[in-house]
């Protein structure tokens, strides 16, 4: 269930029953991911500690019946903030999928009122490659607390994105939209509440009471800064992480995973009132354009709420045609229940006033299948919108498990109600990897082998699992096979980077190359630059440094400020040994990119050779950081560190590389001769923690 809560407040209003602000308001709104409304006390869990939400909550009006449009987090943001169902804005599903430029957000529509406009959050789903920003004057990406190597783990937490999201509204301007994103990345936290209940559901209500403290905080914050504005909370999700809502609920579109709580509170909305008309997250958009007397554009496929709302509501789910091959899950829902229909169609009724029931009913099933292709063929243009990713992009969602799926596949044709255990498989794989357990997936995967065939779920965990057991070659093979099954463009670049990790330069460009999908070098049209910047590079480690510079000068006239240029620029300069102008470069090229390992790599290279070694060293830590399996950084970083005499961590560097590198005799001689040096100083080896130095401190008996 998907929690929205909308408060607001206006000014001069001469419609009663439906109020418009002469002067725009500020608005406020927050989303909330993995945030049950079964489990906050104003939809009636008596367990519950979220006095924040509920008093908010206590204040308006509540909407018992409200649904999602996606099971998806991206998809289900995404038609939050557009009005719009996934069939129209493009994005059916996670990473994959990116919202096209020309579809415009609540922040397009606000900040061409004259509103300034700012986003808080913390997640990779919500980042630039999104297309979320869409809108947006200024973006504050919260880095997850846990960075370590390829692994993001969870998002960040709601602490420190409410702590950044305060720090915004201090400087915030009259008119105001802020947009923050909570998606809790601390559900560890430590909170008091009854032991009555099982570790799973302690664990979900403390993060949701920890998540609860922290919006209590921002919702203060924002009453000051703004008395007489809007504010919006929107939870994103229905299902939760416990472990109590399995994959055959999700598959059967059960109100645990789309039915969504929905408040309105304020003067002029009746406190404590409840209304059982059936309304969408799409119909968010136009209410808060028309609160704030924007206006609602005739292009939005939602409804004002305080008008009854969409009174049908689309919900879907892509993961199982996107992943495994198989059949979407597509409903509708309103006053009578709700249709799912996959490869067959079934009608679950309302048991009462306010659920569906989880047992089937009656009805003629091909009247409501006719509805259904009917609303579908409605939200034209139904074409999906595949993302571009850089290769720092794609190691951390993959990390995270989020590249399962092919935004090219093809609808299939089997029942995935048919498949749960196929489901399963594949959601505990992903599961597993994210938490680093490599073999538990892989036999995850081979339960899917077992049940589905080959399927881009199973393929991806089986490369990711070969991965991070070091084992790079067999990973080349695997992603081969997922890349003949599934040739897409991220695919393409997995493949690309893997070469590029052992330094396979010719293979790495052809790869490279594939993704690009050729380049026109009189286009004024902005090309896929992390291929452009791979494929060049890769030609320049090969010796051919003719295209760096063909590229880099057809490019610069039509796009001078294009980060990629001014990386692959400082690259050539320090080829050519022109430090100086190459350090310039590439900072320039650091600040755009912060989150590209080469660009650190880059700029490690022109403050060695500049001579600044300290903060050299750290650049290229920075590298290694984001790109630990990339061979280029870790002889980078061990050839400085061997130049200043530390020799330990040359070698902790190194090592993982032999088992891959077994003919590369300038390795294999450079470990050898740190090796002895190192012993012959007295430095011993300890098992599991690299070297420790046997010799004694001067001064020290």
């Amino acid at each position: 269930m998907v929690p929205i809560i909308l408060t607001y407040l206006w000014a001069c209003s001469t419609d009663a029953e439906h109020p418009v602000f002469e002067d725009h308001a500020p608005a406020l709104l927050v989303t909330l991911d993995r945030t049950p409304a079964a489990r906050l006390g104003a939809y009636g869990y008596p367990r519950a500690h979220t006095p924040a939400l509920d008093a908010l909550a206590g204040q308006g009006t509540l909407w018992l019946r409200a649904y999602t449009t996606s099971v998806e987090s991206q998809p289900a943001i995404t038609s939050v903030l557009t009005g719009r169902v996934p069939g129209t804005h493009g994005v059916h599903g996670d990473a994959e999928f990116a919202l096209k430029a020309e579809v415009s957000t609540i922040a397009s529509y606000l900040r061409d009122a004259g509103y300034r406009t700012e986003a808080v959050t913390g997640t990779m789903l919500t980042s630039v490659e999104s297309g979320l920003m869409h809108g947006f004057d200024s973006h504050t990406y919260v880095k997850p607390e846990r960075f370590i190597w390829q692994r993001w783990g969870q998002p960040a937490n709601s602490e420190d994105l409410v702590d950044a999201a305060l720090q915004r509204l201090q400087a915030a301007q009259t008119r105001t939209f802020l947009w923050v994103h909570l998606a809790d990345g601390n559900p560890s936290v430590s909170l008091t509440l009854p032991e009555d209940r099982d570790p799973q559901t302690r664990s979900l209500d403390a993060r949701l009471s920890h998540q609860d403290q922290q919006l209590e905080r921002l919702l203060d914050a924002w009453s000051k800064h703004a008395p007489d504005g809007i504010t919006a909370v929107v939870g994103i999700q229905g299902h939760d992480d416990s472990g109590n809502a399995p994959l055959g609920s999700k598959a059967d579109l059960q109100d645990n995973w789309v039915r969504v709580p929905l408040i309105l509170a304020g003067p002029g909305v009746e406190s404590g009132a409840q209304s059982t008309d059936v309304v969408s997250t799409i119909d968010f958009v136009p209410t808060l354009l028309a609160l704030t007397g924007v206006g609602a554009p005739g292009e939005l496929q939602g409804k004002d709420l305080r008008n009854g709302g969409s009174q049908a509501a689309w919900t879907e789910a892509m993961f199982p045609q996107l992943g495994l091959g198989l059949a979407p899950l597509r409903a509708w829902t309103d006053d009578s229940g709700r249709y799912v229909e996959a490869d067959r169609g079934v009608f679950f009724p309302f048991s009462g006033i306010v659920n569906v029931d989880i047992q089937p009913g009656g009805g003629d099933l091909n009247a409501m299948s006719s509805r259904l292709q009917d609303m579908a063929q409605s939200f034209q243009p139904t074409r999906r919108s595949p993302t571009t990713l850089d290769l720092n992009h794609i190691r951390q969602l993959d990390a995270l498990g989020y590249l399962w799926g092919d935004a090219h596949s093809a609808q299939g044709q089997a029942d995935p109600r048919d498949h749960i255990d196929a489901m399963t498989a594949a959601d505990q794989g992903l599961r597993f990897l994210s938490q680093g357990r490599t073999k538990p997936a892989r036999d995850q995967a081979a339960i899917l082998q077992r049940r589905l065939g080959p399927t881009a779920i199973g393929e991806r965990i089986r490369t990711r699992s070969e991965i991070e057991a070091n084992r790079p070659k067999d990973a080349i093979e695997i992603q081969h096979r997922n890349f003949t099954g599934h040739p897409t463009k991220t695919n393409a670049m997995i493949l690309a980077g893997l070469y590029s990790n052992i330094e396979d330069w010719k293979n790495a460009e052809q790869w490279f190359d594939q993704a690009l999908g050729g380049l026109d070098l009189h286009s004024s049209d902005e090309p896929y630059w992390p291929a452009v910047e791979g494929a060049v590079r890769s030609a320049a480690y090969q010796g051919s440094e003719q295209r760096a510079g063909t590229v880099i000068q057809a490019f610069t006239h039509t796009f001078p400020d294009a980060p990629t240029l001014q990386l692959l620029s400082a690259e050539a300069h320090l080829s050519q040994d022109h430090p100086q102008q190459a350090l310039e470069l590439a900072r320039n090229a650091q600040q755009a990119m912060p989150r590209s390992a080469w660009a650190w790599f880059g700029l490690g290279r022109a403050l060695r050779d500049t001579g600044q070694t300290a903060e050299a060293i750290e650049a290229m830590r920075h590298a290694i950081e984001l790109g630990p399996r990339q061979a280029t950084f870790r002889r980078g970083l061990a050839n400085l560190y061997e130049e200043t005499g530390d020799l330990e961590n040359a070698l902790r560097l190194l090592g993982p590389l032999l088992p891959t590198f077994t003919e590369d005799k300038v390795l294999i001689q450079q470990y050898d001769r740190l090796r002895t040096t190192s012993a012959a100083e007295g430095r011993v080896r300890r098992p599991g923690t690299g070297y420790r130095s046997t010799t004694k401190p001067k001064g020290q008996p």
